[in-house]
């Protein structure tokens, strides 16, 4: 802010006016029958009242502000001055002044009190209705005690007594203690206010000590009292000239608040007491200042809470935890601190208060303070921030400040900051993120010296120094500059020889802190750690490319070389194409031989692709049984790679001989071409091994080629995955049961579970369609523990319904086929309250042959009295042998057997001979598929027992076989009647 220009202070026209009324008064007193020592001290108290009076009338011109104050305090010094002169004028002897000279007194009272409201209105922001009230009071208590001792005073001078003069300091007191309490209500600050209560303390003194004088008849008129009275005049007009108070909020944290409505009530209590109940003008005001004293007691209670709040304030600002500051607008000065600030801040109060906040902000951040300012007051409150400051002790400190705009008590925008020390969490997130990147680089570099030259510059990121480097151990330190201005580290010894991982401070930090020594002791072991593995990988580098086993490139190598054949494919548009192959059974081998055949195969597997493919075709392993070719340039033409495929695969398909054995293998492969786009090593070999598990479905000993409708499949199989997960979760799962009926007696004689999907946009899902998925990501593990469960609860309410034993079926995959599937079973059973005979347990020929661990889970299973079913027998690898050594109770005969039976004879035998086969095993028959009247009657005929298909019933919910059971079971009773 520019400086404010010095004000020309109207000295020359004071002087000059106070000499012309002295003048005046040296010739007019004289003349009036004083004697020349009492004209002389007249004219000179009478020249001081008009000098006080210009002196308050200039400063109204001059301060508009402050101008009806002043300008009333002025005339109310000239009206007393008029006082004087009409008392120095009349004949009466000075102890008793006429009515004349008790009016210009008391105009200076009159003037005076509203001259003390106005310079207050123009400083208490806001100005509340108690305070208008307070005001009102004091006006009214004058207006009494004036009206009782002055009216009194008038009515004695009449009758020539002279008690009047004791309304002089009465008044007196009652302005002193006004002015005391404007002093109070603007916190004691300002000359102005301080020399007003001493102008009014010493007219006070002056009237009080007169007054007990003329009581005592000893008072003279040219004694020293006389010049107490233009002084007091003369303070109050140099209280004009002096810095008045800023203007502020009114206090309320001071029972000051009250003192002039109690004085003010005391003084009209007084007043009525004093004086006769026939002074109606005395009873009137006393009566009026008491109703305005009620109604200001009554808003008290409001001060009272102001009160309360403001302490409670100042308590939690004081103890607060976190920092907290009031800091100037626009200079930007601290103006009050918490304890807790100092003691982020270091030092004392005393050392910040009054003080620019630009002293302890780092330079680098100088302009901040001042554009957050203009951010608080554009209205935009800014969010948290961080600034960095700098403590007594010369330590950078990182603050987070959260800064607003309020008014201060004078009604003065002020900000108000909360304010967290977060040097330590920031200076550990930096050394944490630098560690981390300091990590990164280490793993990442490779030559010793752009290693040492990254770690150097990263480190300067997380230790304030100007220079950071790798020394000989022997070199000193105190070359950078003498001692405590280095810190420094140890490495361990690299190639033998020691070094020292040394920090120089910058100039803005003093000294260096633990936490910074900390920090470079644990870059010191990363620089370490990384030079002696850069070292090891060096050594180490030619042997992790080869696969240990079969000599072959490993995984990282193949991953290389695909990278780079794709970025040379890119530049010469050449062919890259990749084939993963995959043995097929080979876990067989490792389980019937050993994992020492096993290795011995996959080496002479090895032999055969390094032999097969041609130059310039790399060869790789990638763990397991995964085999991949990579054929690039002209060498990765489609039809030459087809070519190079099948060859391949039968040369993988030659007998080997393994631990003096013969053994056949063969290798399902996935083939992909690189067709440009974004593809990576890791899609191409992603896409080929999704073609290599297509060649499995369609048998193996086969390739497959990726192409897009390949990934269309992936992309739905992986949707479907995905999909089927979430109906697990949203239960959008139920259950069918389709009724197994005794074909001979013509009734229902139980039920096959099946479960069906309801999707909530396809609709219903056909179980092909999302079996498959479920048996490969294992969700038909918990799709099957539910709907045996459900099976088993419907099964109750079915043999409830029919009063009469049913049979239940439930399939089994193979994935839940495992050691604890007994006790699973057993748990369902007593939970259902279900008899464990009257549950089927159903799975297929090939899980009986090719797994030889369920025949031991299936005869715990039985051993529980459940039976086991083999479903779709026909289409398997069962033999008679098989079907007396495993764990079966029933045949379900496939349909493709029940079809033709009804209308081919040689279908018909065939489909005897499996019925007669069982029943000679002691095993029942379920004939499944049978569509209509000519397929159930033939399996009638043909003696098999049971069957179902659509000819009786499609799957069903629960209500539905409920509805089933009733007409067959009264047919069956009505038979046996």
């Amino acid at each position: 802010m520019p400086p404010t220009p010095p004000q020309r202070r109207p000295v020359v026209p004071i002087i000059a006016a106070a000499l012309a009324l002295l003048y005046v008064a040296g010739r007019l007193l004289p003349s009036l029958g004083h004697d020349g020592h009492l004209a002389v001290r007249w004219q000179g108290a009478i020249a001081l009242y008009f000098v006080a009076a210009a002196m308050c009338l200039v400063r109204a011109r001059r301060v508009p502000k402050d101008r009806l104050a002043w300008a009333l305090i002025g005339v109310g010094i000239a009206c007393y001055a008029l006082g004087s002169i009409a008392n120095v004028i009349s004949s009466r002897p000075s102890t008793d002044p006429p009515a004349l000279a008790f009016a210009g007194w008391f105009g200076f009272f009159i003037a005076f009190y509203p001259a003390l409201v106005a310079l207050l209105r123009a400083r208490l922001r806001p100005f509340s209705l108690p305070f208008f009230l307070d005001g009102v009071l004091g006006g009214i208590a004058l207006a009494t005690v004036a009206a009782a001792l002055v009216g009194d005073g008038l009515h004695h001078i009449a009758t020539g007594e002279t008690i009047a003069g004791l309304a002089l300091p009465v008044a007196d007191l009652v302005l002193l203690s006004i002015t005391l309490w404007a002093c109070a209500m603007t916190g004691w600050r300002g000359p102005a206010w301080r020399t007003l209560a001493l102008g009014m303390a010493i007219m006070a003194f002056g009237d009080i000590v007169q007054d007990v004088e003329i009581a005592r008849g000893s008072y003279e008129e040219l004694s020293w009292l006389t010049a107490t009275f233009p002084l007091a005049m003369l303070a109050i007009g140099a209280a004009a000239w002096q810095r008045p108070p800023r203007a502020q909020r009114m206090r309320v944290d001071t029972v000051a608040v009250l003192a002039l409505p109690l004085g003010c009530l005391v003084a009209t209590v007084l007043a009525l007491a004093l004086t006769g109940p026939g002074d109606t003008i005395v009873v009137v005001l006393g009566l009026t200042g008491m109703a305005v004293a009620t109604i200001r007691g009554l808003l008290t209670f409001g001060e009272l809470g102001k009160l309360h709040e403001a302490r409670r304030f100042a308590s939690g600002f004081e103890e607060a935890g976190i920092g907290m500051a009031f800091v100037s607008v626009p200079d930007l000065r601290w103006r009050r601190m918490n304890a807790t600030l100092v003691g982020i801040l270091g030092g004392s109060a005393e050392d910040y208060v009054d003080h620019p906040i630009s002293e302890i902000v780092h330079p680098d951040e100088a302009n901040t303070s001042r554009a957050n300012l203009e951010r608080l007051r554009a209205g935009d409150v800014p969010p948290p921030y961080v600034r960095r400051i700098v403590r007594k002790d010369g330590i950078v400190a990182d603050l987070e400040m959260s800064s607003v705009l309020v008014d201060d008590d004078d009604g003065t925008p002020i900000i108000f900051s909360q304010i967290k020390d977060i040097t330590v969490p920031r200076r550990t997130a930096r050394h944490s993120a630098a560690l981390a990147e300091l990590t990164r680089v280490a793993l990442e570099q490779r030559e010793t010296g752009d290693l040492i030259d990254a770690v150097c510059a990263l480190l300067r990121g997380g230790v304030p120094a100007a220079d950071v480097q790798l020394r000989p151990a022997s070199l000193p330190l105190d070359d950078a500059g003498g001692p405590g201005r280095a810190i420094s580290a140890p490495l361990r010894p690299h190639h033998g020889l020691p070094a020292l991982l040394v920090a120089t401070r910058t100039p803005e930090q003093p000294a260096f802190i633990e936490a910074h020594e900390a920090f470079m002791e644990a870059a010191a072991n990363v620089l370490g750690t990384a030079l002696d593995r850069a070292a090891i990988e060096e050594e180490l580098r030619t042997q992790a490319l080869e696969d240990p086993l079969t000599g072959l490139a490993n995984r990282s190598y193949l991953a290389a070389h695909v990278e780079q054949a794709i970025g040379s494919a890119e530049r010469s548009e050449d062919h890259i194409s990749l084939l993963l192959l995959d043995l097929d059974r080979f876990k067989n081998v490792n389980d019937t031989l050993g994992h020492g055949a096993g290795d011995e195969l996959l080496c002479a597997v090895a032999d055969r692709l390094r032999s097969t493919i041609r130059r310039g075709d790399l060869a790789a392993r990638l763990g397991g049984d995964e085999f991949v070719v990579v054929c690039a340039g002209a060498g990765g033409a489609p039809h030459e790679v087809a070519a190079l495929s099948r060859r391949l695969l039968d040369a993988v398909a030659a007998p080997y001989v393994v631990d003096g054995r013969e053994l056949h293998i063969s290798a399902s492969a996935g083939l992909v071409f690189a067709d440009g786009g974004d593809v990576t090593a890791e899609s191409l070999l992603r896409d080929a091994d999704v073609a290599m598990y297509r060649a499995k479905e369609h048998g193996g000993a086969r390739y497959e080629v990726f192409d897009a409708g390949l990934r269309a499949r992936v992309v739905h199989r992986l949707t479907v995955e995905s999909e089927l997960r979430r109906a697990l979760e949203r239960h959008e799962l139920s259950l069918r049961v389709q009724p197994v009926v005794d074909l001979h007696r013509d009734h229902v004689a139980g039920f096959e579970a099946l479960v069906r999907w309801e999707h909530p946009e396809r609709g219903t899902v056909a179980p092909a369609e999302f079996i498959g998925v479920a048996e490969e990501t294992g969700l038909i593990v918990p799709i099957g523990r539910w709907v045996l469960a459900e099976a088993l609860r419907w099964l109750g309410e079915l043999q409830a319904a029919a009063q009469r034993p049913l049979r239940m079926s439930v399939n089994l995959s193979g994935r839940q086929i495992a050691p604890g599937l007994a006790d699973e079973v057993r748990a369902a059973l007593e939970h259902a309250g279900v008899d464990p005979r009257a549950l089927t347990l159903e799975v297929t020929e090939t899980l009986l042959v090719e797994g030889p661990g369920a025949v031991e889970v299936l005869d715990g299973i039985r051993r529980l009295g459940v039976a086991i079913a083999i479903d779709d027998f026909g289409t398997g690898w069962s033999s008679l042998g098989a079907l007396q050594r495993h764990p079966v109770d029933v045949l379900k005969l496939d349909r493709s057997l029940v079809a033709p039976a009804g209308a081919d004879e040689s279908a018909a035998a065939l489909a005897r001979a499996v019925v007669e086969m069982a029943q000679a095993l002691g095993l029942d028959v379920v004939a499944e598929g049978i569509e209509d009247d000519a397929q159930w009657a033939a399996m009638r005929a043909l003696g098999c027992p049971h069957g179902q298909g659509f000819h009786f019933s499609p799957p069903v919910d629960l209500p539905a076989a409920l509805e089933l059971l009733a007409p067959r079971a009264r047919a069956a009773g009505a038979r046996a009647s």
